[in-house]
């Protein structure tokens, strides 16, 4: 079975997997997160630039309420001091 996932043929049923480039779009996702992380969120990993705490924070946010994921209480208090 195939199906277009963003304009690309797939193959498979399943649900497709958002790439860094379309998901991470913000200065926060950019190198210095990719080298420096992994499935790490806001609770373990923040950029070592302040200056891009927010717009990590919002992109995160948004990333989590599009696949409808659940976010932890220790994510939620990272959030919420890197919103300040």
């Amino acid at each position: 079975m195939f199906g277009l996932d963003g304009g690309r043929l797939r193959r498979g049923g399943a649900r497709p997997r958002a790439s860094a480039p379309e998901t991470f779009g913000s200065p926060a996702f950019k190198a210095e997160h990719c080298a420096t992380t992994t499935d790490s969120g806001p609770a373990d990993w923040k950029p070592a630039n302040h200056a891009f705490w927010c717009a990590y924070a919002k992109d995160y946010t948004h990333i989590k309420s599009v696949w409808k994921l659940t976010t932890t209480a220790d994510e939620k208090s990272a959030l919420s001091s890197m919103f300040r």
